[in-house]
């Protein structure tokens, strides 16, 4: 049985604003091509949501190939922000309802990824939570998503289904309310009461409490982040999606959550940034694959292995 995997990679670059940032667009088309190349996802099942069109160095594979995608996307997923209006739905509650609706239609098996690139921030609640903060993630139109939004989200994912979200922005440690703390200091002990009302997103099926989901964050709750310039290239990066794509084409793709969020730690020490990456789940899933996948890549090799075992022992047996 062939098993979904989809994707929608959220990045914002808010141009012409006092906030503008310099390289997410280019970082989405880069973890979509990282996806295709060494998990196998579809091209059409990664969806970019993207605000600026990205541009991209000349050196970088398979740029023409992967540009039109962004203009392929959904019409209410592509972000233009001069053009929004009363009449059209919050970029906030668009990226939730388009959520929700892919992790409760997933079935046993499948992968969904939630990428975002972008701002974060965080402000006090006036309710019980495991971190004392809200944290949210800024869209383009000044709406956000906060924790216990992300929460109903992952509260629709069925057992089984491999929901993992990944967040590179300001205050982006617990952004998923009730996630257990792998790798962090942004939360106590998950809390429950006292909860904000839930929005309905469109879900189906029973939510489930805990949420069923991995979080990887590029900060700490009370942290910044930052985007930086690659002197290679000649362009702006995301230091936790330049990471993540580094460490995926070192280990051909087999790489778990635990890994993978160790081995950016180090990164970022080597780099000497004030920020620590976090890693958030149920208990155990630190330790499956990043996305619940093995790398193509390494099963392509190990095919080729058994195909040369088997054809020795052929001419062994004749």
């Amino acid at each position: 049985m062939a098993f979904t995997k989809k994707a929608l990679i959220v990045a914002f670059e808010y141009p012409c604003s006092d906030v503008s940032l310099y390289g997410p667009s280019t970082a989405a088309l880069r973890m979509k091509e990282c996806l295709v190349n060494y998990y196998g996802f579809l091209s059409e099942d990664v969806m970019l949501a993207i605000d600026d069109v990205p541009t991209l160095h000349p050196s970088f594979p398979k740029a023409q190939a992967l540009q039109p995608s962004f203009f392929t996307v959904a019409d209410d997923l592509i972000f233009n922000n001069s053009k929004n209006t009363k009449k059209q739905s919050k970029q906030s509650r668009t990226i939730c309802t388009t959520l929700a609706k892919m992790v409760s239609q997933s079935n046993v098996g499948d992968t969904i990824l939630f990428y975002y690139i972008g701002h974060g921030n965080r402000r006090q609640t006036s309710y019980t939570n495991n971190s004392g903060w809200e944290e949210f993630m800024l869209c383009g139109d000044g709406s956000r998503i906060y924790d216990y939004h992300l929460r109903e989200v992952a509260s629709y994912v069925p057992d089984g289904v491999n929901f993992t979200v990944v967040a590179e922005c300001c205050n982006s440690g617990g952004l998923i309310e009730g996630l257990f703390e792998v790798i962090g200091n942004s939360t106590r002990s998950p809390v429950f009461g006292n909860k904000r009302p839930e929005r309905n997103f469109g879900g189906n099926g029973l939510q489930n409490s805990p949420p069923l989901a991995v979080l990887i964050s590029s900060t700490q709750s009370n942290e910044g982040g930052a985007i930086g310039y690659n002197d290679n290239l000649k362009e702006h990066k995301c230091f936790l999606t330049d990471a993540i794509i580094n460490i995926i084409m070192q280990k051909e793709g087999i790489v778990t959550n635990l890994e993978l969020v160790k081995e950016v730690s180090r990164m970022f020490e080597e780099k000497n940034l004030e920020q620590s990456p976090g890693l958030y789940c149920n208990r155990g899933k630190e330790n499956s694959y990043f996305l619940g996948l093995e790398g193509l890549k390494v099963k392509k090799k190990d095919k080729k292995k058994e195909d040369k075992v088997g054809k020795g022992k052929g001419k062994e047996k004749m």
